[in-house]
């Protein structure tokens, strides 16, 4: 059973950036944005390296 997807969490840093961090199906990707505005934009980018991930794992021999 594939788990549910979670909406980011989003952490602001001592410098004022936000990490971003994405979990699905039990995989997690983060990166860091300047602004709340970037925000939308780079989750695309994050469910990508996260299905990219995904593949790589279910790729590898065993």
């Amino acid at each position: 059973m594939e788990k549910p997807t979670m909406g980011p969490e989003i952490t602001t840093q001592p410098d004022g950036s936000l990490r971003v961090c994405l979990t699905e199906s039990g995989i997690t990707a983060c990166c860091y944005v300047s602004s709340t505005h970037l925000v939308d934009s780079h989750l695309q980018q994050l469910r990508e390296s996260i299905f990219k991930q995904a593949l790589r794992a279910y790729e590898q021999p065993c």
